[in-house]
This record gives C-alpha cells, structure tokens and sequence, in this order.
C-alpha cells in the first residue's frame, strides 16, 4: 500500500519509492531505510517494506528480527513480522511467547494478513489455513472462491471473493457486504471501508463500541481515487478525487 499506520506514526511511500514517516518516534520509527520500496506495511510500533529488488526492509521495535525475502507482500501486528515470499510460502518472526502457537503453515499461498494474535492464509485452492490464537473463532473459515484476503484489525479476518462481495469470520466478524468491491481495508474492532471501482465507500463496524459510530456517521463522499485505505480505530486516510 501506499500509506500505513501504526499507534501513533504513519508512514507513506513517496513518489520517488522512498518510505517517508511522520508522527511519534517510536522505537526509531522515523529513521527510514534508504532505497526503492514497492509496499509497506505497520505494526503499532514497527514498520517493513518490500525493495524493487523483492528484499525486505524492517525498523522500528522488531522482534524477532528482519523476515528474509524474496518477498510479495508483508504483514505486521504487535510483535511479530511476516511475509509471503515469491515462491508462494510464509516466513515469519518474533521472539514473543505470545505467539507460541504462531508458526505458520506450509504450503504455497496466494495471499494472508494477520489480525490480532492470528494469521490466515489463502491458498491456491480457496481454501484458508489460519494459526495463533483461535478465541474467535479465527479458524472457522469460510467457502468460495476468493481473489485476495484483507487488511483487517483486532482479530478480525475478511477477504474479497470473485463475485466481489466480501466475507467476515473471526472477532466481531459483523455483516457480509454484497459488493461488488474492489478493496477494502479494517479499522480498529475488526470493522472496514469497502470501496467500487468508482471509487464509493461504504463502512461497516465489527465492534458494538459505541465509538466506532462516529467513523460510521462521518464518512467522507468521495469519489475515491484506487484506494489504499490504512486505518485505525479512530479514523482513516485515503486521498479523495
């Protein structure tokens, strides 16, 4: 994506490729790596990109150390990094106990995000394999045929089937949305904004906190340019047409 946010920084990539961050200095969060970068991604207080040359950069509080590449895409929560590497297989580290039970599956996979204290992975199959905690009920996955899982907050899952509507399980899994989508990305208490290919918005909260109501109620119109969504519990950024 183009913009990510943690707890209290965010950071984007710049035009030129170079990851650019702003906000509280957390864990040396605003010292950015130098080079190309094609994604980023954040945990609450840690940050990881992917170079042109399919190599991952971490900084930050990084636990566990730097996830080795060749990368597609990378994912962080609090204290754990992973990513799914070019060969369709996940990599992932950490040094916390928290995640005893997160060692992720084999297998290739065409894409996964971390929620929480989960992980889900879509393979080529459809079929989800999902590790770490299960409190939720992470691992009751759902069927289809689905083009791409995302971003989703608090131990919440969802992911975007070929028909484009989108599906929930997980924490606050909350209502289904018919779509058809494009992408969507969650904020805080396992909710999301779904956006169409015209660029309209639609949010739906996971949580009953009566909190996320004013990220319900103050949606901003739109239209939207091809979004890439990274959100909080208290709000969200994207660029508007």
């Amino acid at each position: 994506v183009g913009v990510a946010m943690g707890n209290a920084t965010v950071c984007a990539l710049s035009t030129s490729g170079s990851p650019v961050c702003w906000g509280y200095d957390t864990s040396g969060l605003l010292t950015e790596p130098s080079g190309v970068f094609t994604s980023l991604a954040m945990g609450p207080y840690s940050a990881c990109a992917i170079k042109d040359d399919e190599s991952v950069s971490c900084w930050g509080f990084i636990d566990g150390g730097t996830p080795s590449g060749p990368a597609k895409k990378v994912a962080l929560v609090d204290r754990l990094q992973c990513v799914l590497k070019t060969d369709g297989t996940l990599a992932c580290t950490t040094n916390s106990t928290r995640y005893n039970k997160g060692v992720p599956p084999s297998g290739v996979f065409k894409d996964f995000d971390l929620s929480g204290e989960s992980g889900c992975a879509l393979r080529e199959d459809n079929t989800f394999a999902c590790w770490g905690d299960s409190q939720y009920g992470q691992y009751n996955t759902p069927t289809g045929e689905f083009t791409s899982m995302l971003d989703m907050k608090s131990g919440g899952f969802a992911a975007l089937k070929s028909d484009g509507s989108i599906v929930r399980w997980g924490n606050y899994a909350g209502s289904n949305l018919a779509g058809p989508f494009v992408t969507a990305s969650g904020f805080g208490g396992a909710g999301l904004c779904a956006f169409t290919e015209a660029g309209a918005m639609t949010c739906s909260k996971g949580s009953t906190w009566s909190g996320y109501n004013a990220i319900m109620s103050s949606q901003p119109a739109g239209p939207w340019y091809a979004p890439s969504l990274d959100t909080t519990g208290n709000g969200y950024c994207d660029t508007p047409n």
